[in-house]
C-alpha cells in the first residue's frame, strides 16, 4: 500500500531542496511518483498547460462529488 506524504513533511523536503540542492546530489528513489493536479482553464485568466508538459501526464476528468451528511 502506498501513502501520500504529509504536508509538513513536504515543507521540510522543499526547504531541504532549496538549501542543499546546489551542494549535494539528490538521487531519485526507484518508486518515486509525482502527482499533479490542475483545474481546467475555464476561468478568466487561466491558460492551458503547454503541450510538452501536458503530454507527460495522464489526464483524468473527475465529476464533482457531492456528499450528503445526515
Amino acid at each position: 500500500m502506498r501513502f501520500l506524504a504529509d504536508f509538513g513533511l513536504m515543507i521540510i523536503v522543499v526547504l531541504f531542496l532549496l538549501v542543499y540542492s546546489d551542494v549535494l546530489p539528490i538521487v531519485r528513489h526507484a518508486d518515486f511518483r509525482l502527482f499533479a493536479c490542475m483545474n481546467p482553464a475555464t476561468d478568466v485568466g487561466k491558460k492551458d498547460l503547454p503541450l510538452g508538459i501536458r503530454n507527460r501526464y495522464l489526464s483524468l476528468l473527475v465529476e464533482v462529488v457531492v456528499l450528503f451528511v445526515a
